[in-house]
């Protein structure tokens, strides 16, 4: 009795994972770019009234203090989107995924990152970052040799020789670790941050596009 009450229990917890990860890739496979958005503009930006902004702040908990930038403010309004802290967690990522992260990863400039995207045809820097961290099957020849070239970039610039070695995931995430201009750039940012400079610059984070 007790091995098939065990037994039991080991079924209903595959079960729980099995159906888990159906909604985890369910989730993570959605299309957030073609999503018809109640709260922003086909670009993404805000619009949306102050009062209901107000309202969602207060219906998911956020700390008005807190929202400082247009990510936070962003933030806010996918909470109000899709009532879900995963899926707008995600579609707050890949919706500001931009040529300067991407630029992190491949050692390049932002616009060379915006002339691959067109090459590609990627309208989102996302699905270009899609493109060169996972899709390595689809590569063409120019994408082998620039991924090669900047392999070799890295290892001379590191002195790992381990990095001819590594898999293309695990290249990319030592590679935006080393990023001569991430460590300078994330370097300017904490000496803002200590000077207690974190806004994005813009009136009410960037509420200041949202319709009266």
């Amino acid at each position: 009795m007790r091995k098939f009450r065990f037994t039991l229990i080991v079924i209903f917890a595959v079960g729980l994972s099995v159906n888990a990860q159906k909604l985890d890739s369910a989730i993570s496979d959605y299309n957030y770019f073609n999503h018809s958005y109640k709260y922003l503009d086909r670009d993404f930006n805000i619009k949306i009234a102050p009062e209901k902004f107000q309202e969602f702040i207060i219906r998911y908990k956020f700390y008005p203090k807190m929202i400082r930038t247009c990510s936070d403010s962003l933030g806010v309004v996918l909470m109000g989107e899709f009532n879900d802290w995963t899926k707008a967690r995600i579609a707050q990522q890949r919706i500001l995924f931009s040529e300067l992260r991407a630029s992190y990863y491949l050692w390049t400039t932002e616009d060379k990152i915006r002339q691959l995207c067109d090459k590609y045809s990627y309208k989102y820097v996302y699905e270009f970052y899609e493109y060169f961290s996972s899709e390595e099957d689809k590569w063409d020849t120019d994408m082998k040799l620039f991924m090669a070239e900047l392999r070799k970039k890295v290892i001379e610039h590191t002195g790992d020789e381990s990095v001819s070695e590594m898999t293309n995931k695990k290249f990319l995430r030592f590679s935006l670790l080393h990023s001569p201009q991430r460590i300078k750039d994330s370097d300017a940012k904490r000496a803002k941050q200590a000077n207690g400079d974190i806004s994005c610059g813009k009136e009410n984070c960037c509420q200041d596009k949202t319709k009266k």
